[in-house]
């Protein structure tokens, strides 16, 4: 089971020096500091700061930057963001506007968008979930396909379903991963249920890691009646194609956990900053 983090962050507070702003009690951190705290180099906490993850620090007398709760509640935020190993541009996109947010002290910007980000999560969630099924049906060398129904989805529309762009779908057109000769009234290409699902696959494998190189050997073995060899063909021998899949749905179920410790987070900034 995965640990909370800043389990001890809130007990160590109490032995830092203080200061104060606007008349209330604010400790004050050095850098190496909150980078013990976090586990994180202090030249880690100074990017931040200098990309704007974090609020700028004050200046001490001797030129030293100066940290108060502030930017601990701003690097709590980040590291709720930046703890897992697993991302998509999509999640991380959504990530950055609550960091920026925060560093802004736009907390009612920073609310929005941490409920928009939980949501984004939630999404890939449900997608992961429904591709581990599909994992399952291929480790058990059934048809992934099953009945094929009457419904068709564009690129755009393929692209939405899977949480992607329509860039990565001609993509793995491109790759020979996918091919539909379905067309629409336009000539635009379309995409069934079946496509669908198949397209589910690539996309978890290439969240997953693994090449379109990789990816294009095993669907090869698929589509020509090789089902036994779908796993071995992703030339990573090491891993299995369950295990693979259970991994990337509970690295997103533990991005889960610490986005929502993000709303708490919030309101506490919200009260030293008011």
């Amino acid at each position: 089971m995965k640990t909370n983090c800043f389990l001890n962050i809130d007990s160590r507070m109490e032995s830092q020096s203080f200061i104060f702003m606007k008349g209330v009690k604010m400790t004050k951190y050095k850098p190496s500091e909150l980078a013990e705290m976090f586990g994180l180099h202090p030249n880690t906490i100074r990017m931040y700061e200098k990309i704007g993850f974090l609020s700028k620090a004050e200046r001490e007398a001797n030129g030293y930057r100066s940290f108060t709760k502030v930017q601990l509640y701003q690097l709590k935020i980040c590291r709720c963001i930046f703890n897992q190993p697993f991302t998509n541009r999509k999640i991380r996109a959504a990530g950055n506007l609550i960091i920026k947010a925060a560093a802004n002290k736009d907390l009612k910007a920073c609310s929005i968008y941490a409920g928009q980000y939980i949501a984004v999560i939630h999404k890939e969630i449900e997608n992961a979930e429904l591709t581990v099924q599909l994992l399952k049906d291929w480790a058990e060398a059934e048809d992934i396909g099953g009945e094929e129904s009457s419904g068709l989805y564009s690129r755009k529309e393929a692209a939405h379903v899977l949480g992607t762009t329509i860039e990565a779908v001609r993509n793995w057109e491109r790759n020979g991963l996918i091919y539909s000769e379905k067309t629409g009234e336009l000539k635009e290409r379309l995409f069934d249920e079946k496509d669908i699902k198949r397209l589910r696959v690539i996309y978890m494998l290439r969240q997953a890691g693994y090449s379109m190189t990789a990816i294009h050997s095993s669907l090869s073995m698929y589509d020509a009646g090789f089902k036994d060899r779908i796993v071995t063909s992703l030339n990573k021998p090491e891993l299995e194609l369950l295990s693979v899949g259970d991994n990337w749905l509970e690295a997103l179920t533990s991005l889960e956990r610490d986005a929502s410790q993000i709303p708490e987070y919030i309101t506490k900034l919200r009260k030293i900053i008011n």
